[in-house]
């Protein structure tokens, strides 16, 4: 039955554009009522016998950490959620030094669902991390940087995290010069927006996704918008 779900989702049956999921409620393998009750999706936190201790990895990037993640699980997977299943329908977030997050991934929302309720957390040991670490990122300008106001004011391909990360990248090309604005994230809840009297004050760190860039090390940048 999970092959047919896994079919159906893959050619989109609908006929209002959004995914229909057939689920069975038990495959066999131990796992039973394991969908997301609000969408259909398989929940990856209901699936049991799950491994989520992946042992060493190397660099702890999302793409080491879902394939890892797939390959020791891949029988309980595919039992579970479909033979169309690939590790890269996985969303790795919250990385650390030992551990991450995992959900489905939105754009796979025919096969896993991408609710947070639903995430499991994985452990592992990893080489030294190669990401940058803004917080202790020597010689980092992040005073006084000058920001493209029709970008920072935009919609579309670019927002004020897009903006302020370029002005960041822009006065530090030797240290960033491998990173890109979604490399970045910033933190709107701390967002305090320049004034006539006053510059702006923001607090990028590294996108949870970004494989450059660490996440949970915040900087703070004090800016103004160009005319």
């Amino acid at each position: 039955m999970k092959k047919l779900l896994a079919i159906l989702g893959a050619v989109g049956l609908s006929a209002t554009g959004t995914t229909t999921v057939i689920s069975c409620g038990g495959n066999g393998n131990g796992n039973t009522d394991i969908t997301d009750p609000e969408t259909g999706l398989v929940a990856l936190s209901k699936i049991k016998n799950l491994t989520l201790d992946l042992g060493e990895i190397g660099e702890n990037s999302s793409l080491n950490i879902s394939k890892t993640f797939f390959e020791k699980n891949e029988s309980v997977l595919k039992k579970a959620v479909g033979d169309t299943l690939t590790a890269n329908m996985f969303y790795v977030s919250k990385i650390t030094s030992t551990s991450a997050t995992i959900t489905g991934k939105n754009t796979n929302q025919e096969l896993l669902s991408p609710s947070a309720d639903f995430a499991v957390t994985v452990s592992f040991t990893s080489e030294s991390d190669g990401r940058i670490d803004l917080a202790k990122l020597e010689g980092l300008v992040t005073s006084n940087l000058i920001v493209n106001k029709a970008k920072y004011q935009g919609t579309g391909n670019y927002d004020k995290s897009n903006a302020i990360a370029d002005a960041l990248i822009a006065e530090n090309k030797e240290l960033l010069k491998e990173t890109v604005a979604k490399d970045f994230y910033l933190l709107k809840s701390d967002l305090v927006e320049p004034s006539d009297d006053e510059p702006g004050v923001a607090k990028l760190e590294g996108s949870t996704s970004s494989l450059k860039v660490k996440s949970g090390s915040p900087v703070e940048i004090t800016f103004t918008l160009s005319e």
